[in-house]
């Protein structure tokens, strides 16, 4: 691969004994060359290479996992002195115990090997060469011959996960047969493992999404301590999980989507979809949330968004909204900007802004449902004063009158059993009934908007939504807390019979817990309306449907006419474009906000 020279310039520094890096041409990438397993550490050399020449390599995709937990590899080299005498260098640098684990995998006993591994491929401590290496990494991954996924070493029973994942994988397009593995008691231990599998660091990882989505996945290999399986057969046990989700919630309560590591069909989807889906994926450096998902978007929004290390969280983080106002004319982006819980972070954002290294364990609203509050009406939304202020087109649908508790986002079912009674309470006494009818249609609506309508088909229901809802709810309560004094009707409403079937009753309540997180339960001043909305609200709180927004949204007037964001917001009766025909009609006026 060519001799080096003792005095070439230099572009950064590796480890306590400084192997020193060469500066990159344009269109240049380094290879690490895994020498044979002669001796029990690692030995590598780093070569460079021109990216337009195909060459047999394999790219590493892995977590760095913790930066503090490092051991040694030894670096070789020809070095070229000034009397063109050559002599092997070798320089000993720490590395993650994590890549350690991945180059002893990908070791083979007789023959080089050669790979592509960002901490070691890339001059970490160079901006600039960093800023062009990852613009070149959809090309780097696209074109290398195989792509190693390293999940780490074996632990957790991992082995056994791995036994089930072959067979989940194998028998996918048997529905039968997959959910009696599911519901075997003797399986339990398998399951266990499997999802420590998927719990594991990697499938965390942001940068993991254009990793393994831009290979061919027939490309893709995944290592696990000595094992190695097909990317294939953890996409098909992925799926097969997914489609029996219901049954894993039966018999494993609690146990989270595993399969979201695997399901995240993203390529040339718009940047907003990309942003949204890959927003609890962790990454070291605020500015990758960005740059880390940018070969998974079309070559057009790429040219806006070239690389630069140096650049401000806050100008990327700008720029990104300024971009998807500016090429869709909707607002829907300003719904990711989550404040409750309460989030202060260093950027120094706008409130409308969503600050996309912030991990809210709440969704915005549109996540959920398919709202069109704004029907197909856009607007063009105008950015000023450098960026810091953002002035829209809005329908005022009215002010925030009285709200209940916030639901947190560390919760038991308990915390949503007493919003409930604290929110059906409220509901009662600031909406006076008028009459069994008027009492009655109240309770629907107040059941619809804890799910924000999204009333599932449960076979087998005869009854309302609202009985359902209330049946949930009240026998939970006398369940649970049984200490806890309940009206008449609610007592009514926890003995009904036949009311669902078996699993349906801790089903439904995890659907409310999920709608009911983060959120607030509102009855507006002056038309009373009823919404469940951010938990950030407060009174006086103003609700408008802004043009080009799915859903409505919450303004906080401060300063002079201009307004916080608050949140997004269900209000029954005005998600689907009512707002809209109502402006149309003559009934309400569009209005100029701008938020700070």
């Amino acid at each position: 691969m060519g001799h080096r020279s003792s005095v070439a310039s230099t572009s950064g520094t590796l480890g306590s004994e400084s192997y020193r890096y060469d500066p990159l041409e344009p269109r240049q990438f380094r290879l690490v060359k895994i020498l044979p397993e002669t001796m029990t550490n690692i030995r590598c050399e780093i070569v460079t290479q021109p990216l337009d020449t195909q060459y047999d390599y394999t790219a590493i995709s892995y977590a760095w996992g913790d930066a503090d937990d490092k051991t040694e590899i030894t670096l070789e080299e020809d070095v070229l002195d000034e009397q063109r005498n050559v002599t092997r260098q070798r320089v000993t640098v720490r590395v993650t115990v994590s890549l350690h684990g991945a180059l002893a995998a990908l070791r083979q006993p007789d023959e080089d090997v050669f790979v592509w591994v960002d901490s070691l491929s890339i001059d970490q401590q160079n901006k600039d060469e960093l800023s062009r290496q990852v613009q070149l990494m959809s090309h780097i991954y696209g074109k290398a011959t195989s792509v190693a996924i390293w999940l780490g070493p074996e632990r957790d029973d991992s082995s056994i996960a791995l036994q089930l994942m072959e067979e989940l994988a194998r028998l996918a397009d048997s529905r039968g047969s997959v959910y009696r593995r599911i519901s075997d008691e003797k399986r339990r231990k398998h399951f266990s493992a499997l999802v420590s599998l998927f719990e594991r660091e990697y499938w965390n990882r942001l940068w993991v999404v254009q990793e393994v989505f831009i290979p061919d996945p027939t490309k893709i290999n995944v290592y696990c301590g000595h094992s190695v399986l097909p990317w294939s057969y953890y996409r098909a046990a992925s799926n097969a999980l997914r489609d029996h989700k219901r049954d894993i919630d039966y018999y494993f309560p609690g146990t989270q989507d595993h399969s979201k590591g695997q399901r995240v069909d993203l390529v040339e989807q718009p940047l907003l979809e990309v942003m949204r889906s890959c927003r609890g994926k962790l990454t070291a450096n605020p500015l990758d949330k960005v740059y880390g998902i940018l070969g998974l978007l079309s070559e057009r929004v790429r040219r806006d968004f070239p690389v630069n290390y140096r650049l401000s969280v806050k100008r990327l983080y700008l720029d990104v909204v300024d971009h998807i106002l500016s090429t869709t004319k909707r607002l829907d982006v300003l719904c990711e900007s989550i404040h409750f819980p309460l989030h202060v972070g260093s950027a120094g954002l706008p409130s409308w802004c969503p600050d996309w290294s912030h991990m809210p364990a709440t969704k915005s609203l549109q996540t959920a449902a398919k709202f069109s509050a704004s029907g197909s009406r856009n607007d063009k939304p105008r950015l000023f004063d450098q960026k810091r202020k953002l002035e829209i087109s809005a329908i005022k649908l009215d002010t925030i009158g009285v709200h209940g508790v916030a639901v947190g986002t560390l919760t038991t079912s308990a915390d949503y059993l007493m919003a409930f009674l604290n929110w059906r309470a409220i509901m009662l006494d600031t909406i006076k009934p008028q009459g069994k009818n008027h009492y009655y249609r109240l309770l629907d609506v107040f059941s619809r908007t804890l799910c924000l309508n999204q009333v599932p088909s449960l076979p087998g229901r005869s009854q309302n939504w609202s009985d359902v809802c209330h049946h949930v709810f009240a026998s939970f309560l006398k369940d649970r807390l049984s200490g806890l004094p309940l009206t008449q009707e609610l007592k009514n409403y926890a003995d009904a019979s036949d009311v669902l079937q078996p699993g349906q009753r801790r089903q439904i309540l995890q659907a409310f817990g999920t709608h009911m997180m983060g959120r607030s339960f509102c009855v507006t001043e002056k038309r009373q309306y009823i919404g469940m909305g951010s938990g950030f609200m407060d009174v006086d709180d103003v609700i408008v449907v802004p043009l080009g927004c799915n859903t409505p949204i919450i303004l906080r007037p401060e300063g002079l006419n201009e307004y916080r964001y608050v949140g997004d917001i269900y209000i029954h009766g005005y998600m689907h474009g009512e707002a809209i025909q109502q402006l149309d009609a003559g009934q309400r006026t569009l209005q100029k906000y701008v938020l700070h």
